[in-house]
């Protein structure tokens, strides 16, 4: 696994970034593809403005394996604090990604159960204007994915949405978690359609 380290307000000691290290490591030989050489693990660390004591640090932690990206994150009181949530957040996520049925390459090819290929970094920009605080940028060849393969990613992510080229409509939609339950999806209209009921 390759580590990155990011911090904003304060430094993590070399103690921190091997615990860190250590229990991401642990927790990935749940799904064996995820802990080997071509693995990116991003972790960024920012110390809050927040006036809780609870929320002093704001923890992420994304792993770049074979076929998925799978994120954690969190708000803890101590870089220790966050680190065993995120190890939970990471646990179960895993556990996810190990059972899925499909292994599916960007474009489409079935991946290896081993593999050493190199795997796209998320490419982060950030945006200039104050109310935009994070930009994600992707790149535009991805295949086109079936609901079912978003719902996947969007619970591999733990987001609340997902965009998708939409293999079943031929459209960018959206993925969406309601809040009562089940999912949501948000489909542009095309040229001379109208707006169902």
């Amino acid at each position: 696994m390759q580590f990155q380290f990011h911090t904003i307000g304060f430094k993590l000691s070399a103690e921190q970034e091997e615990l860190i290290q250590e229990k991401i490591q642990n927790v990935s030989k749940i799904a064996s593809r995820v802990d080997d050489e071509s693995t990116i693990v991003r972790v960024d660390f920012e110390h809050t403005r927040f006036p809780e004591e609870d929320k002093r640090f704001n923890s992420e932690v994304t792993i770049f394996a074979p076929g998925a990206v799978i994120r954690a994150e969190c708000y803890e009181s101590t870089v220790e604090n966050a680190i065993d949530t995120i190890e939970d957040k990471l646990r179960s996520q895993l556990e996810r990604y190990k059972s899925k049925q499909y292994r599916r390459g960007h474009k489409g090819e079935w991946l290896p159960t081993s593999t050493l290929e190199a795997i796209e970094d998320e490419h982060v920009t950030l945006g200039n204007k104050p109310q935009i605080v994070k930009r994600k940028r992707y790149e535009s060849t991805r295949n086109p994915m079936t609901e079912e393969e978003a719902i996947e990613q969007l619970e591999l992510l733990g987001h609340d949405f997902f965009l998708f080229d939409n293999a079943d409509t031929g459209r960018f939609s959206v993925i969406y978690r309601r809040y009562q339950d089940g999912y949501g999806i948000i489909e542009p209209l095309k040229d001379g359609e109208k707006k169902e009921n």
